[in-house]
């Protein structure tokens, strides 16, 4: 019923053309009518173009005449199939056919797609010419019969590879020449004519761009994830791949948003902590925001203590803030220390100013009046420590505070190191020249005379790599004599 109608439709458009007399819709350099033979080169070759830069299943479909035989086309029927790109069949994949525009005024439209044989016939017929005569990119006349745009599936987990090729002959093409005699494509130019096929293949992984912006201090960088390692991504990503994201803040920021924007303009805030990891399924655009650092740390005096600047007896104080504690003497007594909350002497000065680097709890230390008051030298390391990310590692920051009374002469601080495991059973030979598991002690000297001290443990690589230090202070006394003493306890820091 389809053919029928199809010819009945064709013969309408044969006669009407014959009353056309042919005008510019023809090639201007064709004067003379051409007669074609069976040993003819055909004049026709079916051209294919990737129809979205982003999507290699999206292909636009066309047949394009010789500009040197051009013909009118009000009617044709082709068929199209899928081919592997080494020509073997394809199988399992549906194909749609979306028409083009220029054939919205045609009598007769329909694509037919058969899922066994992987084939689509197509079927247009009306009763005006269809060719379109156009410049393709370098200026040439191009005779264009349009199609349509043509739309594959794909298939997950294998190479999604395919090109579009004519099944067999190109079936009922029929044309209408410049003599207005109508020419039918098998009759024209043998039965067994091939269109040629300009052989694109489709269905190849994509690469996405992947637009990366910063708000803040920071940087951020993007690498694929393979089987044999990782690699940068910015010459762009393939189609489901997978994308992880290193955020690294500068000092005194911290990463406070990642967002990712798809093709749809459609925002998704990726969670933080651990790995940024996404698959790549479209355009996607990167978006970190750092901000400032706005660390506060508790400083609280105990009895008989005061922190100068308020009568509050707890105030908060922003990182390396410089915090002073005053002690008020009660009658019959006389100042000795500060003393933190392990118990540590932290000064013999009873007005005593620091920066403040974590919470501490201070409190003023008092003996009788006609007491004899004795001051050794101390050493003491604070209980936090800091991990700032530095070039895809990281450094570690142990700080910590000495007191060195009058009577006695510093001559070295800093910290040993060590990435055993440390507790009170081993502790003791945590000292320098030590071992620890039979791993040698590291020691990291603080230059200064400072008595507040910062130790830093530069380039530690992230996933779990653990220091322990411990604060160390080497003096001379009275005497002469050089003594050692350590800190009582022990920091251990672990990269994420």
């Amino acid at each position: 019923m389809r053919k029928t109608r199809f010819i009945a439709l064709l013969l309408v458009a044969i006669l009407t053309f014959f009353c056309i007399t042919p005008a510019a819709t023809y090639a201007a350099e064709v004067s003379e009518t051409t007669t074609e033979t069976t040993d003819s080169p055909a004049p026709y070759s079916l051209k294919t173009k990737q129809a979205d830069e982003y999507d290699a299943n999206t292909v636009q479909v066309w047949l394009e005449l010789d500009p040197e035989k051009a013909e009118s086309v009000a009617s044709y029927q082709i068929a199209l199939q899928l081919m592997s790109g080494d020509g073997s069949a394809v199988t399992g994949r549906d194909m749609k056919l979306t028409f083009d525009k220029a054939l919205d005024k045609v009598k007769i439209k329909e694509a037919n797609f058969n899922p066994d044989t992987q084939i689509m016939q197509v079927y247009v017929a009306g009763t005006e010419n269809l060719v379109q005569i156009t410049k393709d990119e370098n200026g040439n006349t191009v005779n264009k019969l349009p199609i349509g745009t043509l739309k594959v599936e794909k298939l997950e987990g294998i190479k999604n590879t395919f090109k579009i090729v004519l099944s067999g002959n190109t079936g009922d093409l029929t044309t209408v020449g410049l003599n207005m005699d109508s020419i039918n494509a098998a009759e024209a130019y043998g039965v067994d004519f091939v269109i040629p096929v300009d052989g694109a293949v489709y269905g190849e992984p994509v690469r996405f761009p992947l637009d990366i912006k910063v708000e803040g201090k920071g940087t951020v960088k993007a690498y694929v994830v393979e089987d044999d390692g990782e690699k940068s991504a910015d010459s762009g990503v393939y189609e489901n791949s997978v994308v992880r994201l290193n955020a690294t803040p500068a000092q005194g920021y911290r990463l406070a948003e990642i967002t990712l924007t798809d093709n749809l303009n459609k925002e998704h805030k990726v969670e933080l902590g651990g790995d940024f990891k996404f698959t790549m399924s479209s355009v996607i655009g990167v978006k970190a925001k750092f901000e400032e650092m706005e660390e506060t740390y508790a400083v609280t005096v105990g009895e008989n203590g005061a922190i100068i600047g308020t009568s509050e007896s707890a105030v908060r104080f922003k990182s390396r803030a410089v915090a002073s504690v005053t002690a008020k003497v009660p009658e019959g007594k006389q100042f000795s220390c500060w003393r933190n909350e392990k118990n540590d002497i932290v000064s013999y000065n009873s007005t005593y100013s620091f920066a403040v680097v974590s919470d501490v709890t201070l409190t003023p230390e008092f003996i009788d009046k006609n007491a004899e008051k004795t001051e050794l030298p101390s050493i003491v390391l604070n209980a936090t420590g800091t991990m700032v990310p530095l070039n895809g590692k990281y450094r570690m920051g142990y700080s910590g505070v000495c007191s060195v009374p009058k009577g006695y002469k510093l001559v070295q601080r800093g910290i040993v190191l060590t990435n055993q495991a440390i507790d009170e059973n081993n502790i003791d030979e945590f000292v320098i020249d030590g071992k620890i598991n039979n791993v040698k002690v590291a020691k990291c000297t603080v230059s200064g005379t400072n008595a507040q001290f910062i130790a830093n443990v530069n380039n530690v690589a992230k996933g779990g790599q653990s220091r322990t230090a411990r604060a160390f202070m080497i003096y001379t006394d009275s005497k002469g004599e050089t003594n050692t003493v350590y800190s009582a306890n022990a920091v251990t820091l672990t990269t994420p």
